[in-house]
């Protein structure tokens, strides 16, 4: 999978900021929303030295390349119900996703399904 990003001539990434958002800025983790079951999630591979908020795109932007970053596009309609009570549950489960619904819960569904991955090491 692609990113959805502009390239620039040096090989590194310039985000669209305004497409992304801050889901985890301790671990420098950012989700775009695709559609309302598809959701494309980036995370920064070393956070050693980086700055630890919202903006850290904006100081990321013509200083990363591709190789710099874990990604994975997620549709949750990918996974049967079995599946993603596996990855859920072990956020707390149905406590974890509280009163979400349509493409919030989606999009935390898909956010345990990209950390869980990541842990696991499916992500060079």
């Amino acid at each position: 999978m692609m990113f959805n990003n502009k390239f620039n001539s040096d090989g590194t990434i310039h985000f669209d900021v305004n497409e992304w958002t801050c889901t985890d800025p301790d671990q420098g983790q950012f989700c775009r929303k695709v559609n309302d079951t598809t959701f494309e999630y980036i995370q920064i591979k070393d956070m050693e030295g980086k700055e630890h908020s919202k903006h850290l795109l904006e100081t990321l932007n013509d200083k990363t390349t591709i190789k710099d970053w874990y990604q994975d596009e997620i549709d949750v309609n990918d996974y049967d119900s079995d599946e993603i009570g596996e990855y859920v549950s072990a956020y707390g489960g149905d406590e974890f996703l509280g009163d979400s619904d349509g493409a919030e819960r989606n999009q935390l569904i898909a956010e345990c399904i990209f950390e869980t991955d990541l842990l696991c090491g499916d992500y060079d």
